[in-house]
């Protein structure tokens, strides 16, 4: 526990990150099952699934946190893991997208080599059967809601009660392995795996920035950017 300077003693720690990221990961997946498509349903009823998952996981992860703010802090996202938004912060967009090329580049002797109908095929493959609808939707999860919902969980929660207990050095780095290993454990295919250091670079020069701003503002940026790069190459397979 530690104390702000109002004298609020803020209770928070890693067991309630835990509880907000699995209330999410568990309510979105429930979510979805009703509306989840037959075995040999058409592509187009999937993109649902996703979208579905998508949104419900982001807005229950968010009300939780926002529930342990209240009940365990300062009341308030903002003062309590630094989720705020700064125009100034828009650059850091491209930088992200940056990252996703460097690191794809370095990683593609090993994308090569997975097979051909790897999932990310498939990805592409719904969302050419799918509608207007649900195509915005998607981007607009993966551009906006994705990126705040996992900031203000790996870099906001968990970066900052590492912060309490270890170094900066290590909170970043901890946090980044922690970003990085959660992807392949939701979605265990090849091409996800072999995506771990990308998501770990990103993840700890977002904790870095994190750790020097006090804002997930540019964190923020950085995941859309990162995010932006793998939107814009599904949608040239279209």
């Amino acid at each position: 526990m530690t104390q702000d300077t109002t004298g609020r003693i803020v209770r928070w720690g890693l067991p309630d990150f835990v509880i907000a990221w699995l209330a999410g990961v568990l309510v979105g997946s429930f979510a979805a099952v009703p509306v989840a498509p037959a075995a040999h349903a058409p592509r187009r009823d999937q993109v649902a699934e996703v979208v579905v998952a998508l949104f419900v996981q982001s807005a229950v992860s968010i009300l939780v946190a926002l529930w342990i703010s209240r009940a365990k802090g300062r009341g308030s996202l903002t003062r309590d893991f630094g989720l705020e938004w700064d125009w100034r912060a828009t650059t850091w967009i491209i930088w992200g997208a940056v990252i996703a090329v460097v690191t794809s580049a370095a990683l593609s002797p090993l994308t090569s080599l997975l097979p051909h109908n790897d999932r990310s095929q498939d990805v592409v493959d719904t969302f050419k059967a799918s509608n207007g609808v649900g195509l915005a939707l998607f981007v607009v999860g993966v551009l906006v809601l994705a990126p705040v919902t996992e900031e203000l969980l790996f870099r906001g929660v968990l970066l900052r009660s590492l912060l309490r207990r270890i170094p900066a050095t290590a909170a970043i780095l901890v946090s980044a392995l922690v970003f990085a290993l959660v992807h392949p454990l939701l979605d265990p295919t090849l091409g996800t795996l072999v995506a771990v250091p990308a998501l770990f670079a990103l993840g700890a020069i977002s904790a870095y920035q994190a750790v020097h701003t006090g804002s997930l503002a540019r964190s923020i940026a950085l995941h859309v950017g990162f995010n932006l790069v793998t939107v814009l190459s599904v949608l040239a397979k279209l």
